[in-house]
């Protein structure tokens, strides 16, 4: 372990930032870059880097620590929080940075005694690029009160926001964003590996709509669609526990992989709602229209097409759309 001089900063909030690494010499210095301005201590916990990963860490003045990895990532984000001596925790990927806060916004969450994490805007970039137009957003805790009982959970995915609220605080809703560039293109390795985290915690935990969501989604990511359809129907079945976002992206892509098999009842099923995030009902609209192509249904599918929100549908390469409706026009629709 490396131990640094106290965290230069010129914020009046009593944060602390922690970052899991491992070979991010590409993606750190930016990382850190963007938290220091917040920071009064930032904790670097490295899981076996063979780059310069650990030297960029301390020459930014991080507290660095070793962790063996165990192929469960809340062990290694937990063992980070035993660092932590700030009251408030912020929490980074080394691929990610904080693009926009407001202390303003932040000095009354953070003072507020029923307020144990704060959730934040994520922006993934599907291209990976920040300057992009092709994103996707979702929420999630990333700011949350240093507390013993506040500890990660999941080998995968790990989650921190329900060990908040059974230490008894709420989550509140910030204007915090975190811009995530390593998004961009299927990594099929990556895929493998998270689909055979999930698989062990479902061994333990077979009926967990969380688990089995992004095993679903894991599997999808992975071109292994038969057990992705049933991971993502069970987890679908399992009532209110998937948020409405995680239902949403749990029916489209089921949508798609019906679209493979020509199943056009089953993706007439998956797309029978209306989402009020315009990425998500952009997508289904598109989806919407490649089935009725499909179906020779080419005018409803041309219609269809002529939507808004198809054109403003981060989801979608340009590409995709020009194809489908070239496709709609040379069938007579």
């Amino acid at each position: 372990m490396s131990q640094a001089a106290p965290y230069a900063t010129s914020s009046d909030l009593d944060i602390g930032g922690l970052i899991i690494v491992r070979n991010e010499e590409q993606f750190i210095a930016d990382a850190i870059a963007s938290m220091r301005p917040l920071l009064r201590q930032l904790v670097i916990v490295d899981t076996g880097s063979s780059d310069s990963t650990p030297r960029i860490c301390a020459r930014h003045g991080a507290e660095l620590h070793f962790f063996q990895w165990k192929d469960d990532f809340a062990a290694a984000r937990n063992y980070g929080l035993k660092a932590m001596r700030c009251r408030w925790i912020l929490t980074l990927d080394a691929d990610e940075t904080l693009a926009s806060y407001a202390t303003e916004e932040l000095g009354p969450l953070l003072s507020d005694p029923l307020c144990g994490g704060i959730s934040v805007g994520i922006r993934n970039y599907l291209d990976g690029d920040p300057k992009s137009d092709r994103y996707q957003e979702h929420r999630y805790t990333r700011l949350f009160r240093r507390h013993p009982a506040i500890r990660y959970r999941g080998a995968i995915h790990e989650q921190i926001a329900a060990a908040i609220r059974d230490t008894g605080f709420h989550i509140a809703d910030s204007n915090l964003r975190i811009d995530h560039r390593g998004y961009a293109g299927n990594d099929p390795a990556k895929a493998a590996r998270n689909a055979d985290l999930l698989r062990q915690e479902l061994q333990s935990h077979p009926e967990d709509p969380w688990l089995l969501y992004h095993l679903g989604l894991a599997e999808f990511a992975g071109e292994d669609r038969v057990p992705a359809a049933d991971h993502l129907r069970q987890a679908l079945a399992s009532g209110s526990e998937l948020s409405q976002e995680q239902r949403e992206i749990a029916a489209l892509r089921l949508a798609q992989i019906a679209l493979a098999s020509d199943n056009w009842a089953e993706v007439e099923k998956r797309i029978s709602f209306t989402s009020t995030d315009g990425q998500r009902e952009g997508f289904r609209l598109y989806l919407h229209a490649v089935c009725l192509a499909m179906q020779r249904r080419f005018a409803e599918a041309r219609r269809l097409l002529q939507h808004p929100l198809l054109a403003e549908c981060a989801w979608l390469e340009k590409q995709q759309l020009t194809d489908l409706e070239q496709l709609c026009a040379q069938q007579g629709g």
